[in-house]
């Protein structure tokens, strides 16, 4: 008995001993990097705001002048309300005649330091006040006298009575070609080119009296 066991204790030693020498290798493998990605929202304090104000301020365009107009408004309009606004002071509504389509249009004004009007067909026109406190009513005259501001407007300021102004005063001899106002000029004759380019530049320039 014990010598049938023998060879079996033997195999069995066998493979101990080839269980105890062999070798496991592990491999050694690098650990996955997790990277995170973040997104962070950079805040624009006032971003809107500054669009907006960029997008109102192109909204107007310049009359290459301290009158501005909307879109959909003629520059010709647009003088032509600053000069209705001037002429109707204080009050803030008018009317005003627009030479690009005849017609003749109520405004109205509002604001500050900063002058709006709007009315008519979706028209708005503004301006500085500034612009309108040191406009002069010789400045309006000199104004209607050479734009077209509505056939109820006077173009020219007419000399009174019958009699020809030239028959009772020293007039220059382009005098009936002028398009002003009637202006003395600095040698003592008269011109009706009062606030043109040019006038009494042959007569040592336009003094400060005017007619009537």
């Amino acid at each position: 008995m014990i010598k049938r066991l023998a060879p079996l204790a033997v195999v069995a030693l066998s493979v101990i001993a080839a269980g105890c020498g062999s070798t496991t290798e592990i491999s050694q493998t690098s650990q996955p990097v997790v990277t995170t990605t973040k997104t962070v929202s950079a805040h624009v304090p006032h971003l809107r705001h500054h669009r907006r104000v960029a997008s109102t301020q192109s909204a107007f365009t310049s009359c290459r002048g301290y009158v501005q107009v909307g879109s959909s408004t003629s520059c010709a309009f647009g003088n032509n309300v600053f000069y209705e606004y001037f002429e109707s002071q204080p009050e803030g509504d008018f009317s005003a005649y627009s030479p690009t389509t005849g017609e003749t249009y109520d405004m109205s004004c509002t604001g500050g330091s900063m002058v709006t009007c709007t009315g008519g067909q979706g028209a708005s026109v503004r301006f500085p006040l500034s612009a309108v406190e040191i406009y002069t009513d010789r400045d309006a005259a000199a104004y209607a006298s050479s734009h077209d501001v509505g056939p109820d407007e006077p173009t020219a300021a007419a000399p009174a009575g019958d009699a020809p102004f030239c028959s009772t005063h020293d007039c220059i001899d382009n005098f009936d070609s002028g398009t002003g106002y009637i202006v003395e000029c600095a040698d003592g004759e008269w011109s009706h080119s009062g606030g043109r380019p040019g006038a009494c530049s042959y007569h040592e320039g336009e003094t400060d009296v005017t007619y009537p």
